[in-house]
């Protein structure tokens, strides 16, 4: 068991290139990171420390990473998620075409988070959880709009031999609206190997007539 680094603010610029590459923070990267985070932090709601997570591996060893205070759902968009936790956005009923997303939950290891209520019921909850006694994971996305949900994502996983965590982009299915009188509809995702977090971005209403895939 090794305890190491993770994530400095500057991928929340979200650069592909960057997010692809092995995380690993160097004192003036910390620095940076630090100044860019409080900036970014007097805007938006974000985590109120780091903590230690601690994920199983695939030959049951753990591997502990240390996280970052950073926001649950920045100003360019981006739902960021760690292992163990869950976010939810919420809208207005008639914002069909998801375009003003508010944060409006959250569960977080770390202590209860205050924010104002929802406007209304029409939400997207973001969960993600180590499936229990195994090392893969599973993303539980809980949609409670009038319309089909898409987004992208991008993962990082344990990157031991490097010293960090490696991230790169990952599938992601559209989350159909709640059918028939069901309050709310589930879809998930499942991955044979421990992840540390997700990127979550460009979160949209899918086009009725656009083909239902997973990219």
């Amino acid at each position: 068991m090794r305890k190491i680094l993770v994530l400095p603010v500057l991928l929340l610029a979200l650069g592909l290139p960057a997010a692809q590459a092995a995380v690993q923070a160097s004192p003036v990267d910390e620095a940076a990171a630090a100044k860019e985070r409080a900036a970014l932090c007097a805007k938006v709601t974000c985590r109120k420390a780091s903590r230690p997570l601690s994920l199983r591996m695939p030959d049951k060893s753990n591997f502990v990473i240390s996280t970052r205070p950073l926001p649950y759902f920045d100003d360019k968009g981006t739902l960021i998620l760690f292992a163990g936790e869950s976010v939810t956005l919420s809208y207005a009923t008639d914002d069909e075409r998801l375009e003003h997303p508010v944060l409006s939950s959250v569960s977080d290891p770390l202590g209860p988070v205050e924010l104002p209520p929802p406007a209304s019921k029409a939400a997207i909850r973001f969960d993600l959880q180590q499936m229990e006694g195994e090392a893969g994971m599973m993303l539980t996305v809980t949609n409670t709009t009038k319309t089909t949900v898409k987004y992208d994502a991008v993962m990082f996983m344990p990157d031991p031999a490097g010293g960090g965590a490696r991230g790169g982009r990952t599938t992601a299915c559209p989350v159909m609206p709640p059918q028939d009188r069901a309050a709310s509809f589930s879809g998930f995702e499942n991955w044979p190997q421990p992840i540390v977090m997700l990127l979550i971005s460009n979160i949209r209403a899918l086009a009725k007539d656009a083909p239902s895939i997973c990219n």
